[in-house]
């Protein structure tokens, strides 16, 4: 599932939330400083004067395209564009308060004072922000694979470099598809593959979300490269002058790279569905971390006195298009319960040795493993990784590294998608359902007709589920 790319002032909605974030603390912490000489009796004013700076800063925001470029603003350039932002900020509330006849009704040592703090703050902010999306590799959230020809690659390449995490974009390899096989085997530092049967084995051994192809002079690609990019669920961004070639899904145009392309997927969200996906996965998940503190003080102890050792459970999952990610849950087994799994194996009651379910598993805690499983109380710290943004609320059921390494082609089109806690499959019967390809088809069908109200209604039957314990465990 590919997420149209974000346009304009909004692209960087991450800053401007933090920036609404520190005018607000400068604001309150100047009127709570400067409390004695204030009004205490109109604290309604204050709000609307605060309600009034959060409405110019959007403004100058949207007017000033104050974000531009902030990922690549040096110190001196991010100092005077905050300090200029603030100027404008603070000038225009002023404007607007004397067009109201209302600048005489609010101090200006508040006005002076908030907007000092407001830029420091702010300042602080954009730099941590920054520094925090490079460390942790957040900036490139997706990895892209290009096909081209040894001449574009040459090109493209040096463009891309300059700027390689401008576009939250990390270039992965590239694939030269020129009829002679070229000779270098990286360029730049980046892998160069000239095989088609090596491109598609990278492909299903690595984290790739999309695949760009420019138009190659002396190349061949079939049709086939494409129905078995489309099989794994690749999104694929085609060169408008490529000429033969269907693309599969749904589609549109774009611009990557500095390249008009047609955009093919499994199914294409518009950059508002996303927002509104995030925001319901960043709200779900603070709150099922509070609740997951409570539960680490009443779960805690019963988990370790019934078996000692750790309280969670970590274990490396696959994520979206293969990118690996720590998952997190109560411990509900003993501690070895991984080393016993390929003892029972011969148990294993699905119907393919892609999944492992088996009735009264012994490697489940007696009495508190169950109970926890049964109520899916283990489930709770996933609600960290939805938080992470390396799971959502709901999505598909992250594979094992080993389970991964035995999907098919195409059962990996079902992890074209963010992991979820619960998704369609977990609706539809949870552990009644023993057929692996019958639950391809149900995250699959999820993918391709997927809404925000269909995950209001499947996080509605969750709860269901879990209170009435059908499927459970």
């Amino acid at each position: 599932m590919y997420n149209k790319s974000l346009s304009g002032w909004l692209k960087h909605w991450d800053f401007i939330l933090i920036d609404i974030l520190m005018l607000t603390i400068a604001f309150y912490c100047t009127r709570m400083y400067l409390g004695n000489e204030l009004d205490v009796g109109v604290a309604h004013m204050y709000l609307n004067e605060w309600a009034l700076l959060v409405i110019c800063d959007v403004t100058v925001v949207f007017v000033g395209q104050s974000f531009r470029d902030v990922l690549r603003r040096g110190i001196f350039s991010e100092i005077t564009r905050t300090i200029g932002h603030v100027i404008l900020v603070y000038v225009l509330n002023i404007f607007l308060l004397y067009l109201a006849h209302s600048s005489g009704m609010y101090s200006r040592r508040l006005l002076g004072f908030s907007a000092g703090l407001y830029a420091l703050l702010t300042l602080v902010a954009r730099f941590s922000l920054k520094h925090y999306l490079k460390v942790t590799g957040k900036l490139s959230t997706r990895s892209m694979v290009i096909i081209a020809s040894e001449e574009d690659m040459k090109k493209i390449t040096k463009d891309w470099l300059t700027d390689p995490y401008f576009r939250g974009i990390h270039l992965s390899t590239i694939y030269i598809c020129d009829i002679l096989v070229p000779k270098i085997e990286e360029y730049l530092g980046i892998q160069v593959i000239g095989r088609e049967e090596d491109f598609i084995d990278f492909i299903r051994q690595q984290w790739v979300d999309e695949v760009l192809v420019l138009s190659p002079q002396n190349a061949y690609l079939p049709q086939s490269l494409f129905q078995k990019l489309g099989e794994l669920g690749i999104t694929i961004h085609l060169s408008m002058d490529m000429d033969g070639l269907d693309p599969y899904g749904q589609q549109y145009i774009e611009k990557v790279g500095g390249n008009y392309v047609l955009t093919s997927g499994v199914h294409l969200v518009s950059a508002r569905d996303a927002i509104i996906k995030r925001l319901m996965d960043i709200a779900g998940g603070i709150v099922g971390c509070i609740i997951t503190l409570v539960l680490i003080i009443i779960l805690g102890p019963i988990i370790y006195i019934k078996s000692p050792g750790p309280i969670f459970f970590a274990q490396t999952r696959i994520g979206k298009n293969g990118k690996p990610f720590r998952m997190y849950k109560f411990r509900s087994m003993y501690p070895d319960a991984e080393e016993r799994k390929e003892d029972l194996r011969g148990q294993n009651q699905a119907e393919s040795d892609l999944i492992f379910k088996i009735d009264d598993d012994p490697r489940i805690i007696k009495g508190v493993g169950h109970f926890i499983r049964r109520t899916s109380l283990d489930e709770f710290p996933q609600f960290w990784n939805v938080l992470k943004g390396e799971m959502s609320l709901v999505g598909t059921r992250p594979p094992t590294e080993d389970e991964w390494e035995k999907y098919g082609d195409e059962h990996r089109a079902r992890m074209s998608v963010k992991p979820g806690i619960t998704g369609l499959w977990q609706v539809s019967g949870r552990s009644e359902i023993t057929d692996f390809d019958e639950i391809v088809a149900l995250d699959i069908e999820y993918i391709r007709d997927w809404n925000i109200f269909w995950d209001v209604k499947i996080m509605g039957k969750t709860i269901l589920v879990v209170l009435t314990r059908k499927g459970a465990r």
